[in-house]
């Protein structure tokens, strides 16, 4: 056998260091790999240029341009639409919810990072969790499973795919293309599901289902606690005689007699709005959402002759933690609002975003908030969709700060969004147009049609995971070479 030379034993070396750090995690992963890309042309194991390689690599540029499109789709909403009827299919049977929602994540990470496409489900399977009494880790295994898996049944949902991909190109050997994995990708989907379904009872936690004390203290609609002293959202609708024989109901009237809310309302013929006007009439036989303690949503229904309903039905989308918020707001001292009533400065008509409580000095104030002269220091909690509070914000009038999930949503950039990552899978399939141009076709024109913006865009991509994959590209190519 021939002996090591120095160059070899040195490769090994650092491949032995890579993983050593990777297992004691002194350093983040993306450093190690850095250190990799600094270290082999030091030693004279590559060269410069082979060093750097993997940043315009192939395999690279497409896994960016994979998790911008994805990004894209999210923002949009387009995948959530998904989610819904999803639901409904599966009913109430544990076993036909693990079915449903597993094939539809498998599906969805097959075009899009894993991550995402996991992530897209959490607030559905907590709100299933607790209204079927189902324990969350029995729901999460296994869609955790499932978009690992359904990584594999398309070249693009797959970044070590991707990879092997760029690295069969110098041995002459021809690229998979974008469904060559399909078949295997879909029996480890479909094992792993059966997996789940036949042994679950017995492989998955048996964790403690969902309870309103146990599960999040959010006052969004998606993590309801009916607490008797926590605000909450609840639907109702007025009867079809609401009207007849009283005077008029406005918006304000019902913050004022029974302290609550009304944050969304719908009028004729059918069209819902988010943070109403004061002044907007309740007519008969219409939906509305209020916010507000729980005693008194039940007294209002009781003096009005409302239903009130178990959840949010009609608005459930569009008071979402997706489209919409609450955020709590400082007034500071040079702020413009300090010593003016909200009513004075014309604050909902010119923001479109509802002031639930203004807290000031130890003492909650829900009514009358408009009326309230705004001092310096108190604060304030609004409600409203993502892109008003993100409006507000820019204005720099108030001080908050926005939660992490308070992105603004783009339902109406749904079929630009589709016609892109069809777009770069039909250059990928029907004119064999090479991946990464394909892939990053499809993210800029996501761009280009405002779908994303370029800083958010920027933002989307873990660029931990791209310099961990461009770094240990050269310790490859070291290897290969010695």
């Amino acid at each position: 056998m021939e002996p090591l030379s120095l160059d070899m034993i040195m490769v090994m070396a650092m491949i032995g260091l890579a993983i050593f750090l990777f297992i004691v995690e002194w350093v983040r992963v993306d450093v190690v790999a850095i250190l990799m890309m600094v270290t082999l042309p030091l030693l004279h194991l590559v060269t410069p240029k082979e060093a750097f390689v993997g940043l315009s690599s192939n395999a690279v540029v497409s896994i960016i341009a994979v998790i911008i499109i994805g990004a894209g789709m999210d923002r949009t909403g387009m995948i959530n639409k998904l989610v819904a009827p999803v639901l409904r299919i599966a009913g109430n049977s544990s076993s036909r919810i693990i079915i449903a929602i597993s094939v539809t994540v498998a599906i969805i990470s097959s075009f899009m990072q894993n991550i995402g496409a996991a992530a897209l489900f959490l607030p559905a399977i907590q709100r299933i969790s607790k209204m079927q009494k189902i324990p969350l880790s029995r729901l999460l295994m296994p869609i955790g499973f499932s978009a690992i898996l359904g990584g594999t049944i398309t070249l693009v949902g797959c970044s070590p795919l991707i990879l092997l991909n760029d690295l069969l190109a110098p041995f002459n050997l021809e690229p998979f293309g974008l469904f060559d994995v399909t078949p295997i990708g879909l029996v480890l989907v479909f094992s792993g599901i059966t997996c789940f379904v036949l042994l679950g009872r017995f492989i998955l936690p048996q964790g403690e289902p969902m309870d309103n004390e146990s599960s999040s203290s959010s006052t969004s609609p998606d993590h309801p606690q009916p607490d008797a002293d926590q605000t909450e959202f609840y639907e109702l609708r007025t009867p079809d005689d609401f009207t007849d024989y009283r005077d008029p109901v406005f918006v304000e009237d019902l913050r004022r007699r029974y302290l609550l809310n009304v944050v969304a309302i719908t009028e004729p013929p059918d069209y819902k709005v988010i943070s109403p006007m004061p002044d907007v009439e309740v007519r008969s036989g219409i939906d509305l959402a209020v916010c507000g303690l729980k005693k008194d949503a039940l007294r209002m229904a009781s003096v009005e002759g409302m239903h009130l309903k178990d959840e949010l039905e009609i608005y459930k989308d569009s008071l979402s933690t997706q489209t919409a918020g609450s955020v709590e707001v400082v007034v500071g001292p040079r702020s413009a609002f300090a010593g003016k009533s909200l009513k004075e400065i014309n604050f909902q008509d010119r923001y479109h975003v509802t002031p639930l409580s203004v807290y000031r000095q130890e003492e909650t104030y829900r009514t009358p908030i408009d009326d309230i002269v705004i001092q310096v220091g108190d604060v304030i909690e609004l409600h409203g969709t993502w892109k008003r509070l993100t409006v507000l914000h820019k204005e720099g009038g108030l001080l908050f700060s926005l939660p992490s999930d308070a992105e603004e949503m783009r339902p109406e950039k749904t079929l630009w969004a589709g016609f892109w990552l069809v777009t770069a899978l039909t250059m990928i399939m029907g004119f064999k147009i090479q991946l990464s141009v394909a892939l990053m076709t499809g993210a800029l024109g996501m761009i280009l049609t405002k779908v994303l913006s370029i800083d958010e865009a920027y933002q989307s991509v873990d660029w931990r995971t791209i310099f961990l994959l461009a770094g240990l590209i050269p310790l490859g190519i070291a290897t290969e070479k010695t």
